[in-house]
């Protein structure tokens, strides 16, 4: 740690509450920052973080099991900034780098695999740590393990009250939001051995750990949080090893609204295919500010967009010339011929693949086993032989220009509400999966009968002794359950009732939330901010020290990606007006 030696300025106090890896990346853009200036005024920088895993947080602490996989792929991983100004270092290195060191490997076989979210962690604690050795003399920092509850405006400074009620209090000039899923919810403890509810996994050496192998868990969510959950209860078990090692795990009963598991994926990156229908020339107009309704204006082309994916990859590996075509008109005319002249290959259907179980009356525990054995069978076939997995990767490929029109309510009110509710779900479970090993171990966990698919959509939670014990019910039969664990990150739109530092913030003023207003009115649970990613408080004012980057400004912007430090990076505007009060 750098002290701060010239004693007769008075330093300028920042302060970054939560330090997982959107905080790092503004340390490390007000470090970059400083480098390229003669600033000399003494700066002190406080983190405060709930846990000493500063950088990696709670998803990515380094302590979990290596059984829990990213879903993003290793050459994807990247701290170092691609805009300037640039990180003055010689010896820092990036991810692919720093991960074939460690694990003695060429980066050519790191690069498309999936790396364990505690060597990630470890990674971005390293990066920390490499940081602040970059400090210049007069750059102090400082870490506080603290959650924060509460920010009070004191004259022109700011006051962070603490759970833990830290004596005298931290007071500074600026504050940086970057508080992820915890800025709308109360801070939530390791769970008690004697609780049966879960509300939250991570970490989950603390939070699962109280659960016998003996028990039944049922889990709220198919997404990759509950892989995770999964994993981790079964970490002492072979989950690709036959029956006999899984009379030891408890029995998981999993279900959602849909019952429909994500779709796997192998970390090679997308084919560089270009747009036809979804395209920035024919969205100039919401790109430029006309309001868009998701349905009316903005389906209709990404319809078109995943109909053309999937059939550019059938033509080619039938042989079928796709010729030149002007509209979709012409696409269809094409994709009739080819169909007579290849019956056989299995026509696009959007309702077929977005609600694959919508015409089963009853899902069983067999329909769910099937559809992850054929998902993860494209998955892994060579990239550019699976139409289907072509037509999935479009949301992927379409998603920054998305960004561009949903941003800063970019959608109508009726219209987002949907997206937010519907949509983003749907294309999410289709386009960001977990790893095919991952899901291949959830099915055989199912073969072996640890995992019980056959509630898995929308049954009735039935609450009984005291809140300690849980009534799982379906259509045909029921079963209790000894743990009920929420393997959901429900959006901020979702909450009824403000919780935590954001419910405390917007009492006192300082933040409101962002209303989208245009034909109807639709409160979206994100932090009102200006494109700069500063605060707008109650009375519609822009606040210069108080500003907002990642998880609490999802609804205002669009697909905050944990680990993306390029999509919608407001640390870059917050570390250059610091550098502007400094100088100033």
């Amino acid at each position: 740690m750098n002290k701060v030696k010239n004693q007769k300025q008075v330093p300028f106090q920042v302060a970054i509450i939560g330090f997982g890896p959107k905080g790092l990346y503004a340390l490390e853009r007000i470090i970059a920052e400083i480098q390229h200036t003669k600033i000399t005024r003494p700066l002190e920088i406080h983190l405060f973080n709930k846990t000493s895993f500063f950088g990696s947080g709670d998803v990515y602490r380094s302590d979990q099991p290596l059984s829990l996989l990213m879903n993003y792929s290793n050459h994807n991983i990247q701290f170092k900034h691609q805009k300037p100004p640039f990180l003055k270092t010689n010896t820092f290195q990036d991810f692919l780098p720093w991960l074939a060191k460690k694990t003695n490997q060429k980066t050519e076989e790191l690069q498309y695999k999936y790396a364990p979210r505690a060597v990630v962690g470890s990674f971005l604690e390293y990066c920390f740590q490499s940081l602040l050795k970059l400090l210049p003399e007069h750059v102090e920092v400082q870490t506080h393990i603290a959650s924060v509850i509460d920010v009070i405006p004191v004259e022109e400074k700011y006051e962070i009250v603490t759970q833990e009620g830290k004596t005298p209090p931290t007071k500074v000039d600026n504050i940086l939001f970057t508080t992820g899923h915890f800025w709308n919810r109360q801070q939530i403890k390791p769970s008690k051995k004697t609780s049966s509810f879960i509300d939250f996994i991570y970490p989950v050496t603390q939070q699962l750990s109280g659960i016998p192998s003996t028990a039944i868990v049922g889990i709220k969510g198919l997404g990759l949080t509950f892989i995770d959950a999964v994993l981790a209860l079964t970490e002492n078990i072979n989950p690709l090893s036959d029956s006999a090692s899984a009379k030891n795990a408890c029995k998981i009963i999993p279900f959602s609204r849909s019952g429909i598991p994500m779709i796997p994926r192998t970390g090679e990156p997308d084919r560089d295919r270009e747009l036809k229908f979804f395209t920035e020339e024919k969205l100039s107009p919401f790109i430029n500010g006309k309001k868009a309704d998701f349905e009316k204006d903005l389906l209709p082309l990404l319809k078109q967009e995943y109909t053309y994916a999937y059939y550019e990859t059938a033509f080619k590996i039938n042989g079928f010339s796709i010729g030149g075509f002007e509209n979709y008109t012409d696409l269809e005319k094409q994709i009739t011929l080819f169909h007579k002249k290849h019956p056989e290959v299995e026509k696009w259907n959007w309702d077929k693949v977005f609600f694959p179980f919508s015409e089963l009356r009853e899902l069983t525990h067999d329909h769910v086993c099937d559809y992850i054995e054929q998902m993860c069978k494209e998955a892994t076939l060579k990239k550019g032989s699976s139409p289907l997995m072509e037509a999935i990767a479009v949301w992927r490929k379409v998603s920054p220009l998305f960004n561009k029109i949903y941003s800063f309510g970019g959608l109508t009110a009726e219209s987002q509400e949907k997206f937010d509710r519907v949509y983003f779900g749907l294309f999410n479970r289709l386009s960001y999966g977990p790893p095919v090993e991952n899901l291949l171990k959830i099915l055989t966990l199912a073969k072996n009968k640890v995992i019980d698919f056959s509630y898995a959509r929308s049954p009735e939670i039935v609450t009984l002794k005291d809140d300690k014990v849980y009534k799982i019910v379906n259509q045909t039969s029921s079963t209790t359950i000894d743990f009920l664990i929420n393997a959901t990150i429900p959006r901020a739109a979702d909450k009824k009732e403000k919780e935590g530092l954001y419910k405390n913030l917007v009492q006192r003023k300082l933040v409101t939330e962002f209303i989208n207003r245009h034909e109807g009115k639709y409160s979206t649970g994100s932090v009102y901010i200006n494109k700069e990613g500063k605060i707008i408080n109650s009375q519609e004012e822009v606040q210069p020290n108080l500003s907002c980057y990642g998880t609490p400004t999802e609804g205002i912007t669009f697909d905050n990606d944990t680990l993306s430090n390029s999509r919608n990076n407001f640390s870059e505007y917050w570390a250059k007006s610091i550098i502007k009060q400094i100088a100033n």
